[in-house]
């Protein structure tokens, strides 16, 4: 009798640790991060070279889904103006002529050493053209499948859910054969 008793205890408080036990940390997180930076258009224009502005401003955003290992998966999206340019007319008039892009894309990441990150994607991007010539405006906006960047981060933490830091990109738009390297700083969020 006295067995089954402390058989029973044992039981008992071996069961009472087991559910005692502090819950399993959190292994998945979400990011949600922000840049703003240098854009360079590679330039291929074959007409008006000379007078385009290749340097202009981007901003991107990225929401990322972060496992426990070394990859990330996320969507990334952005507005970068690939170029602009103007011009006097013969008339004296103002000639302008830009072309902007928005890309969507999937987006995988992967933790490289310590702070830094390199990432790669794939999707669409939506390509905005606009021309100013003599008052009026002509607009057109066509879609590109083929559109890959790779990037280089570097993300320093500031907090338990804070991060800054910065980012190299290439982004490429298979559809007009347009090339894009921005350098961004960013901050991110991790939750």
């Amino acid at each position: 009798m006295m067995k089954y008793l402390l058989l029973i205890i044992g039981l008992g408080v071996t069961t009472f640790n087991t559910f005692c036990q502090s819950t399993p940390t959190r292994t998945t997180r979400y990011s949600i991060s922000a840049g703003i930076g240098f854009v360079h258009y590679f330039n291929t224009l074959r007409i008006g070279a000379d007078v385009v502005d290749e340097n202009s401003l981007g901003f991107n955003g990225l929401i990322m889904w972060e496992p426990e290992h070394r990859l990330a998966l996320g969507f990334e999206s952005g507005y970068y103006t690939f170029y602009s340019a103007s011009r006097i007319t013969p008339s004296g008039s103002t000639a302008r002529v830009s072309l902007a892009a928005v890309p969507i894309l999937l987006t995988i990441r992967m933790h490289v050493y310590k702070n830094f990150f390199v990432s790669t994607g794939t999707g669409v991007t939506i390509l905005t053209s606009e021309a100013n010539v003599l008052g009026s405006l002509a607009e057109n906006s066509q879609t590109s499948f083929a559109t890959f960047q790779a990037t280089a981060l570097y993300l320093k933490p500031i907090g338990k859910h804070f991060k800054i830091g910065g980012e190299f990109k290439y982004l490429n738009v298979a559809k007009t054969e347009d090339s894009v390297m921005a350098i961004s700083g960013l901050v991110a969020y991790q939750f």
